[in-house]
């Protein structure tokens, strides 16, 4: 029996996209002086699902508006720009 793994999605894989909003979202969670922990507790999420946004292996958007609530920014701000 042969498996084909051709369907299913490589949700876990980082994206230019998701990588740029990790770095975002760490740029903005320094610069409001909270550890992963600390916005964890703010914004109640887990710290394994923040660090995951911020290594750019998840980008749910629930996740990031929860977030930027947390920081005071809008997700807008935390989302990379056009050329």
């Amino acid at each position: 029996m042969s498996r084909s793994y051709s369907n299913i999605e490589d949700s876990n894989v980082p994206t230019p996209l998701t990588i740029d909003l990790g770095d975002a979202v760490r740029s903005a969670r320094n610069v409001a002086g909270y550890s992963i922990e600390q916005l964890a507790v703010t914004c109640g999420l887990t710290e394994m699902e923040i660090a995951k946004v911020e290594a750019g292996y998840e980008g749910d958007r629930r996740l990031v508006t929860r977030i930027a609530k947390a920081l005071g920014i809008t997700t807008t701000a935390l989302f990379p720009t056009a050329v």
